[in-house]
């Protein structure tokens, strides 16, 4: 029987589509999902001891899942700011938490980063607006322009019994605006009837109610693929470097540990049961038994010595070398208990990090803009300016930029409109607003002072 993967495609080679994913790009995601998910056959090592084969799990420190993880925390935290005008805000914010937006869109970004590619996808769901948050693995472009996906389909597969059932929803610019078709198939490619869903939505929209996100990254895999590539993508031989040194650090812990040789003679004997019995506990590995021969050696005990600086300084070097490669810049990630930094020094050491960070920004803003104009051109409101201000504290100085500001407001360089669209990260037209409303305040602050009666 046919993978997924391979039905989806025979369907949609059958609706007359060109599925735009190569098999070689299908395989590189599953590649990235065993390292992202720690289970792949590279950790699993078979040994011969002399007498047979034995087989063991190479420890790992995961670091596929963390890199991932932490992209999606300096990306997508709960300090990004949304913003749109008064009377869109209540709505926005409404819809975006019945979504759980916040929560599931940090999941997408993790896994956008360890996948390559993502998607938010908005619908009406019994007049409801509702948001999927979508995988690769169920991505299939099916139109490109300068790789910016124009039509694509989106599908999901669901059991019925013992049988498989494909839910493929396909979003196809038609004559400048986009028709959203919704259909059923079983396993062999058969359309299913199916009242639950409307077979085909004229949206009237001009742009789609899908955002591709991908790592702002160049796919060197496959030149021309819309596709994008996992952030540790290059770095697998890395990943295995790091896991390599730290399952050798946690096996010098074993092979060092304390021993005691006990002589099989120091044996005590029940003597209500006629049998011997050892006068140490045989349950604590500490206790080693042999045979011997000198009476003045009947226990013996030995102490290994840890190379714990050299496997720190190696596992440290290690790590360096894989965040340099991954784009988190050399010293984010460090094994060591005594590594406290100031904010700047932090931010002075990872100016490779603050330009990845700005970089995958760009594909981002432009993703949550779209989305959010989806949003509202479904709940049947005006299109306008939208804000996404995101959260840089740990990547940039906040404090120093702050500052700056204000001293370019005192050279009259700039004015307080720039400070809180910059600093605030407000629209121009939320900043001219908020002055209004400060120079509105100050008005009934004098008028106090001197008395007027209000």
């Amino acid at each position: 029987m046919q993978n997924k993967t391979q039905t989806i495609e025979d369907i949609l080679t059958n609706l007359g589509h060109n599925v735009l994913v190569t098999k070689c790009h299908r395989q590189k995601e599953k590649l990235w999902k065993d390292w992202y998910q720690g289970c792949n056959s590279w950790h699993n090592i078979n040994i011969y001891n002399g007498k047979q084969n034995i087989t063991r799990t190479r420890k790992t420190l995961n670091m596929a899942k963390k890199m991932c993880e932490d992209k999606a925390d300096l990306l997508l935290n709960e300090k990004v700011n949304i913003t749109v005008s008064e009377s869109n805000q209540a709505l926005l914010d409404n819809i975006l938490d019945i979504n759980n937006f916040w929560v599931q869109g940090n999941e997408l970004i993790e896994y956008v980063n360890a996948f390559g590619t993502g998607a938010f996808v908005e619908y009406l769901d019994n007049n409801e607006i509702s948001i999927d948050f979508v995988t690769a693995s169920n991505i299939y472009p099916l139109r490109t322009k300068n790789k910016q996906i124009i039509d694509c389909a989106f599908c999901t597969e669901h059991n019925q019994g013992k049988n498989k059932i494909y839910f493929i929803q396909r979003h196809l610019k038609q004559n400048g605006t986009y028709v959203i078709y919704n259909d059923f198939f079983d396993d062999k490619g058969n359309k299913i009837a199916n009242d639950t869903i409307k077979d085909v939505y004229y949206t009237k929209s001009p742009y789609p109610f899908f955002q591709i996100i991908r790592p702002n990254i160049a796919n060197n895999f496959d030149i021309t693929s819309c596709m994008g590539i996992s952030c540790f993508a290059n770095a697998i031989d890395d990943v295995k470097v790091v896991d390599n040194i730290y399952d050798s650090f946690d096996a010098e812990y074993n092979l060092s540990r304390k021993r005691v040789f006990v002589d099989d003679s120091m044996l005590n004997v029940d003597y209500e049961s006629g049998q011997t019995r050892p006068t140490f506990d045989p349950s604590d590995p500490i206790f080693q038994m042999f045979p011997g021969q000198d009476a003045n050696s009947k226990i013996q005990e030995i102490n290994g010595d840890i190379r714990y600086d050299a496997y720190i300084k190696g596992l440290n070097q290690a790590l360096d070398i894989l965040s340099e490669k991954c784009g988190f810049g050399k010293g984010y990630y460090k094994f060591d208990v005594d590594n406290t930094q100031t904010a700047t020094a932090i931010i002075s050491q990872n100016s490779k990090l603050f330009r990845r960070i700005k970089k995958d920004e760009i594909i981002l803003e432009k993703a949550l803009k779209d989305m959010v104009k989806s949003i509202l051109f479904l709940a049947g409101r005006k299109e306008e300016e939208i804000s996404i201000s995101f959260d840089d504290s740990i990547i940039e100085d906040t404090e120093a930029l702050a500052k700056r500001k204000l001293l370019e407001i005192s050279a009259e360089v700039d004015d307080a409109v720039g400070y809180w669209v910059e600093v605030k990260g407000l629209t121009k037209e939320q900043a001219i607003e908020k002055m209004q409303e400060i120079e509105s305040r100050k008005g009934v602050t004098d008028e106090a002072e001197l008395g007027v009666d209000m």
